[in-house]
């Protein structure tokens, strides 16, 4: 008899409580944020990687990171999504925001 593992459709990806430090309008629709790390968690990524943000109300969107600060943990983060865009129009200093890395 053998046995066989079961391999995860998903795995674990790193996943962080981050809060809104800034923002900026680039164009019509097109949001940058300034984001930093809720309680010092160890976030990592780099410049091209892609975040999923579950943002309040249960709204998801996918951002670009377009820097990143690994002394202050803190990210910029380029958004282009319409529905994004009418949230960080309105995104104050100190919001709450849950970003996973997805690519």
């Amino acid at each position: 008899m053998s046995s066989t593992l079961a391999v995860s459709d998903t795995y674990a990806r790193p996943k962080w409580s981050l809060l809104v430090a800034g923002r900026r309008l680039d164009a019509p629709d097109a949001w940058r944020l300034r984001l930093v790390a809720d309680h010092d968690e160890a976030v990592a990524c780099r410049p091209g990687q892609w975040l999923l943000l579950t943002l309040p109300g249960a709204q998801r969107c996918v951002g670009r990171v377009e820097g990143f600060d690994p002394q202050e943990l803190r990210l910029d983060l380029a958004l282009s999504d319409g529905a994004a865009a009418r949230w960080a129009a309105g995104a104050e200093i100190g919001d709450a925001v849950c970003a996973e890395l997805v690519g």
